[in-house]
Parts: C-alpha cells; structure tokens; sequence
C-alpha cells in the first residue's frame, strides 16, 4: 500500500496535493513553469487517465493545425517539462506519473489519487438516488468541493474543458436549489448561507436562490450584510440583465430593513451614521429603488406647494440599435449624473435605460435641459457611434413608475 496519495483540485484553481497516510498531512505543490501549454497538459492527463492519448491526439489539441513533425517534436518537449514540474512533488517522480508506450501517453492509475470533480460527480448522483432530507449530506458536502468554475483559467483556449466547464456548474447550480429548499424548510440558516454563497459570487441569476440567500441572512443575524447584498442583487439585475427584480425579491427590502437598526437616543450619532453627501459635483446617482422613493417624496412635494417636476426616460443605443458598448455603459452614469444639477436625481433603468428626475422644474425647462444633457454625452461619448434617444412626462400624483421588462 503506497503511503503517500495526491489529491487534485479542479475547482476555481488547479493544484495538486501529497497527501501522507501516517502523518495525515497534506502538502500542496505550487507550480512556477511559465509555459501557458504545460498546466493544460497536465490537466487533460489526469482529467482522461482511464486511457491513453495518442500524440497525434495531443498535437491537434495543443498545436491544431500545424505540421505533424514540429508538433510532435514540441509535445516531447512539452512532456519533459511536465515532468519535471512534476517532479516536485518529491514522492513521485514525473516519469512515474506520465507514461509513455508505445506512441500514446497516458497518467499513471496506479498511483493513488483523488480528484475533487470526480468525488463531487459521485456525491451528486448519491443524491440522487437517495430522496427527502436524506439528500442533504451528500449535496452539502458536493457543494463544499465546488470553489469556483471548472479549470476556469484553461476553458477559454482548450475546447475539450468547455463540456466539463458547464456540466460541473449546471450540477452545482442544481445541488444548491436541492439542498437551499431543505434547508430552508429545516430552518438552518446558517447552512443555507454557506450552501449558496460561493454561487452568489459567481453571479447566478436564479432569482429564487438570490432570495433565499438574502433571508438567510437575515435569519442568521447577519442583517446589514443581507441589506447591503440586496442593493449588490438589485444592481446585479439591473446592469448584467436589463431588468429589475421581481415584486417578491422588491418586497425583501421591507422585511430586511425594518429591524435593521438597534435603539438609539441620541440624534448627534444617527446623524454621523448617515452617508455623506459626494463630494463630486452633479447629480446623485441611485439604485432604481431608492429612486422610486425619492419620486414618491417629489411627488408629495408637488401637491404641497404646487410645484411641477419632471420626469426623463433616457434610451442609449449602440450602431444599428445595438447594445452599446461596455466602455459607454461604464461611462454613462457618471457622464450623466455629472451633466446634471445637484438637485437632480436619476438612475439606471434597465439594460441601456436610464431615469431622470428634474426637480422643481417645467415641462420647457426640462426639455431644454434633456437636450442639453443628450448634447453633452455626445461629446463625451464622441468617437463611439452612439444614439440617443428621450421620453419626457410630469411628475405628479397621477404618475406611476413602472417596472422595468
């Protein structure tokens, strides 16, 4: 029995660890080689060791396209390098780990190895046959190996990782609504937060999962944390989407924030709590919630002292009506608020939209101040083909903002 065994992660990073039976340690091996090829083709040994690959195999996957003689002299190269990267494991040599026979190379099985998407590939389907919360202990640990995409640093150059890239996540993503909803119905939030964190960093759009993840939160005590992931989610939708959350993910904001102070007498401190206002002059610039809030309030001003103010839908578009570019989009908020008094308000509305509020101001004025402000972001933008375009109402107490599509 080998008293030493490797362990191989895949997920969010590539690394490969000795383990030592006796001394039940683990030491990880970092690698230095520059060599953009030698990882991948490391990599793709261990992923496919049940066989061995050809070098005419490996030369089309590393070298597609180029002569067969200076590819298969660039892979016997490659290999050599490999090994010796590997042979810092210190207990197993390179030439013990990557075979060679009779043309083909193939990674050694008889070395004992763990590789985490394979473990995590057997826990999934252990949950699956199993039903009810007798599910729960393979799917939380499954989820606990899962730290990020699979070899995400070689998926963008090598086709045989894209399959595995989507496989392994569209896995995870299912482990997390299994095991979110049983938790949840268990009430252990706790669990439920680190069940769905890591999912929550790679940006899912599964709505429901953004909601539970937030009253988690809220439910473990962790209430400023869930309030402030809730404005991250609001604009996540807004800005990778195009559109706003659903009514029930708008409704959290209510259940998180009622409680979200403790009691407190003096008015001085409330005051130093709140934020400062921006040093940069211009606009403020919100999310669309607080901007609802705010256009509630104008509102209410209007009818008090008979004041009118108004309310800009501003549409940008790229070339033929395009999307613009993510240069103009990062841009625009800033171009905006900046070309705009310290009065107004405004907002990003959905994918290329963006809202106006123009206090205290007539319907004329407003106009002449949109045209000014559309003016303005073309000059900023020169150069990047933009089209602009503007819808312009009264705000008043017959209004009602809709939500975004």
């Amino acid at each position: 029995m080998e008293r030493y065994s490797l362990y191989v992660t895949t997920f969010g990073d590539f690394s490969i660890s000795v383990a030592d039976a006796q001394a039940e340690s683990i030491e990880t091996v970092s690698f230095s080689s520059r060599s953009k090829k030698l990882m991948p083709l490391i990599q793709y040994l261990i992923i496919h060791r049940d066989h061995s690959t050809s070098v005419s195999e490996l030369c089309e996957i590393f070298w597609p396209g180029e002569p067969a003689d200076s590819s298969a002299n660039a892979l016997k190269i490659l290999v050599h390098r490999a090994r010796n990267e590997l042979d810092k494991l210190g207990v197993f040599s390179g030439r013990d780990l990557i075979l060679n026979h009779q043309g083909s190379y193939q990674w050694n099985n008889d070395i004992p190895m763990e590789v985490d998407c394979e473990l995590f590939d057997r826990l999934y389907l252990e949950s699956i046959r199993k039903t009810g919360d007798s599910q729960l202990a393979p799917v939380l640990e499954a989820v606990s190996l899962y730290k990020g995409r699979f070899l995400p640093m070689s998926m963008a150059s090598y086709s045989w990782v894209v399959p595995l890239y989507d496989h392994y996540h569209l896995r995870f993503v299912e482990l997390c609504i299994n095991g979110a909803a049983t938790l949840e119905k268990l009430k252990q939030y706790d669990k439920l937060v680190d069940c769905l964190e890591t999912l929550m960093d790679l940006g899912t759009n599964v709505e429901s999962l953004h909601i539970q993840f937030i009253r988690a939160l809220f439910r473990s005590g962790n209430k400023e944390k869930a309030l402030q992931f809730y404005r991250q989610t609001s604009e996540f939708f807004y800005m990778q989407h195009g559109k706003a959350p659903s009514a029930q993910f708008m409704s959290l904001y209510e259940e998180i924030s009622a409680d979200i102070r403790d009691f407190e007498e003096d008015v001085n401190i409330v005051l130093h709590a709140l934020p400062k206002p921006s040093a940069h002059p211009g606009a403020l610039f919100c999310n669309l919630n607080v901007f609802r809030d705010i256009s509630q309030l104008k509102i209410r001003e209007n009818i008090v002292f008979g004041t009118v103010s108004q309310l800009a839908l501003i549409t940008v578009s790229g070339s033929s009506r395009t999307q613009p570019s993510k240069k103009v989009m990062d841009n625009l908020p800033q171009l905006i608020s900046g070309n705009l008094r310290l009065s107004d308000v405004c907002c990003q509305y959905s994918m290329r939209q963006f809202l106006v509020l123009l206090p205290n101001t007539s319907r004329e004025d407003g106009l002449k101040m949109i045209l000014n402000l559309e003016q303005k972001l073309k000059t900023g933008l020169r150069g990047c083909n933009v089209v602009l375009q503007h819808s312009l109402t009264q705000l008043d107490k017959s209004v009602v903002i809709p939500s975004a599509e």
